[in-house]
């Protein structure tokens, strides 16, 4: 019995540790509504999904939306629209605290038609009520795959993220940040076994700190492409961008994790003198065994 509640407690606390590091689909979907009056705005929860209830978004030309969600300073969002308002020419993105236009003032303006996939990188100085405002120059009806804001995982090294983190309504996508150290070095792979990623959704990655710095927020494909396999040994250095977070996203269907590389077996001390040692080791053990030989020999003969 004794045996029996041990066993027990050790795959409770198993399953335990395993929830508080594995990242969890949890994002829900709820009906999205355009609200057209500011003192009015459609609030966003984070990590939610919003679609319309016959999965089309109808829209005005010259008209505005708005919208409002709560942010912690110093997370990572991303504002999600892949197939909505933010794919079509001339339409336009605010997004600034709700207190101050100087707060965090994010403007993105859409110059072509075709995009498709929209992702806006947030990183909030303040905590509190953010507002975002979308102007549409398209009248119409179109396809719609969802809207929200959706917070980005910390991802610990050895662990597998996935577009399965939330549950898309349509058109998914997988994003994560891991913080790499300039002195490690790492492979594509989790839980001890290598992976490779080529061949699945493109992956993408960039330092959140010079994305910061150089006022780049969307993320569409412009920054560098993680084409490495399992057998690539990967450092900060190799990434062309210092150590720090980095942000790993997929606009498509994708999985990506990242280890510490295991070490190449080398042999200590000095190669070429243990080289050269080992064979005159040889020589002078080949030169033993004739000796003996020829002792024996002569030994016989008298």
């Amino acid at each position: 019995m004794k045996n029996k509640k041990i066993a027990l407690l050790t795959l409770l606390t198993f399953f335990g540790i395993t929830i508080l590091i594995i990242p969890q689909a949890k994002a829900l979907h709820l009906t999205y509504e355009q609200r057209t009056n500011p003192s009015n705005p459609f609030l966003f929860s984070v990590d939610m999904i919003y679609v319309t209830s016959d999965g089309d978004l109808r829209t005005n030309v010259g008209q505005y939306y708005y919208h409002q969600v709560f942010l912690e300073a110093n997370k990572y969002y991303l504002f999600y629209d892949p197939v909505g308002y933010m794919t079509m020419e001339g339409e336009r993105l605010w997004i600034h605290s709700a207190i101050s236009t100087l707060i965090d003032y994010y403007y993105e303006y859409v110059s072509e038609s075709g995009v498709l996939g929209y992702i806006l990188y947030i990183n909030p100085s303040e905590t509190g009520l953010y507002n975002i405002t979308i102007r549409s120059d398209f009248g119409g009806v179109r396809g719609f795959s969802g809207i929200g804001v959706l917070e980005i995982p910390i991802v610990p090294l050895d662990t597998e993220m996935s577009s399965d983190y939330w549950d898309f309504y349509r058109d998914s996508i997988m994003a994560g940040i891991i913080e790499l150290d300039s002195q490690v070095k790492y492979q594509t792979g989790h839980d001890g076994q290598h992976h490779g990623y080529l061949g699945m959704g493109t992956i993408y990655y960039a330092n959140i700190n010079l994305l910061s710095s150089a006022g780049c927020t969307k993320l569409d494909r412009s920054y560098d492409i993680m084409d490495y396999d399992a057998l690539d040994i990967i450092t900060t250095n190799d990434l062309g961008q210092g150590a720090g977070k980095y942000i790993f996203y997929s606009l498509s269907y994708g999985f990506f994790s990242l280890m510490e590389a295991e070490p190449s077996p080398t042999v200590s001390g000095n190669v070429p003198l243990i080289r050269t040692i080992i064979i005159i080791g040889a020589v002078i053990g080949v030169c033993i065994v004739i000796l003996v030989f020829a002792y024996k020999r002569y030994k016989r003969n008298e």
